[in-house]
């Protein structure tokens, strides 16, 4: 588990513009969500959420006091844990100091949780989501077929530590 003192600290975040805390459901509500990620939050059920909450591995991130991001990671079994992320359209203030902090994040997250692998599923249909995902070093899997709430494709990706 992690303190959001130590994921600022190794996000290397300007205390002075950015801010984390631990993730908590009305931070969703709260947030401005871009179209897409609304639609998948509602496809999932709200309260899908709320199981991924992990105290110490779930955060949010504000940039001048507004939610940019969410995300955690969520223990599946010994050394395997799942990526989620809730980006917001005020991510664009922060973007490249979020990208360059998350690149830090999950190699320290890995050794921190005594993890070997971290996977994701991701849209097929969200080109920023997979792009994103991949720039984080994540390589990708396969394609699952009509696997989400919505009945799209996913992409499953994992990075191996």
């Amino acid at each position: 588990m992690m303190s959001c003192a130590e994921v600022m600290s190794i996000m290397r975040l300007d205390q002075n513009k950015f801010w984390i805390v631990p993730f908590e459901d009305h931070h969703i509500t709260m947030a401005n969500l871009r179209d897409i990620d609304a639609d998948l939050l509602n496809a999932y059920g709200r309260p899908f959420i709320q199981q991924q909450k992990i105290h110490g591995l779930s955060f949010t991130a504000l940039h001048e006091g507004t939610i940019i991001a969410m995300w955690g990671l969520y223990p599946l079994f010994k050394g395997k844990a799942e990526a989620w992320l809730i980006p917001t359209h005020e991510l664009t203030h922060g973007k490249l100091t979020f990208q360059k902090g998350a690149k830090r994040f999950f190699p320290y997250s890995a050794q921190k949780c005594n993890l070997n692998r971290i996977q994701s599923f991701v849209c097929s249909t969200n080109v920023v989501a997979y792009k994103w995902i991949e720039s984080m070093y994540f390589k990708r899997e396969g394609r699952l077929k009509m696997f989400g709430p919505d009945n799209l494709d996913y992409f499953i990706y994992a990075r191996i530590f």
